[in-house]
């Protein structure tokens, strides 16, 4: 009867250590699809390469151009080309010492949902529209997310989650900013 105890306890600590608190992706519905054939070009920086790619298929999701090409190539045939350049990254840490781990067991598991760690991802991108040499657009934006997680959370699933969360909204973020100039762009593309 005891190591039924033991194991009972055993399960609901380690269970409880387990958590995640991550915010749902945003949505984000373009109005109007702008009628252009978009080349994306990314920056050279280590976050551009990191979260790039999830940016741009965010912004392909979302159908804010008719049609990107991504990689984009010098010899594609495109109307325009979006450089994206990702700058920032990830602080704190997710940090399973066992110190916290002592504290979690002494409490019965009772302090699991406020002994986590915390992450904090801030990143910034330039966005610009070029018509061949001539930039047509620029613009700045920012995303912050920030992340709970329990001493044994899955890492692997929580990296995950917060790098999709955090290109969701960088690629709102420059959803909004080429809607906002939907008319703009049209006269200056004649589309």
């Amino acid at each position: 009867m005891k190591k039924l105890v033991y194991l009972v306890i055993a399960i609901i600590l380690i269970g409880g250590c387990a958590w995640q608190r991550i915010p749902a992706l945003p949505v984000y519905n373009v109005s109007n699809t702008i009628p252009m054939r978009v080349g994306v070009e990314l920056g050279d920086t280590p976050a551009s390469f990191e979260d790039g790619y999830g940016v741009v298929r965010k912004l392909k999701e979302m159908k804010i151009f008719n049609e990107i090409v991504f990689p984009y190539e010098k010899d594609n045939q495109v109307d325009g080309i979006l450089k994206i350049d990702i700058s920032g990254g990830w602080s704190g840490a997710i940090l399973y010492d066992s110190a916290k781990g002592f504290l979690v067991g002494l409490s019965m598991g009772l302090l699991s949902p406020v002994m986590g760690s915390t992450i904090i991802g801030n990143h910034d991108a330039v966005i610009t529209l070029n018509k061949g040499l001539i930039e047509v657009a620029r613009y700045s934006v920012h995303a912050n997310t920030a992340v709970d997680c329990g001493i044994k959370a899955d890492l692997y699933e929580v990296d995950y989650k917060s790098r999709c969360l955090q290109q969701c909204k960088l690629a709102i973020e420059i959803a909004k900013h080429i809607s906002a100039d939907y008319s703009r762009i049209s006269e200056e593309f004649k589309k």
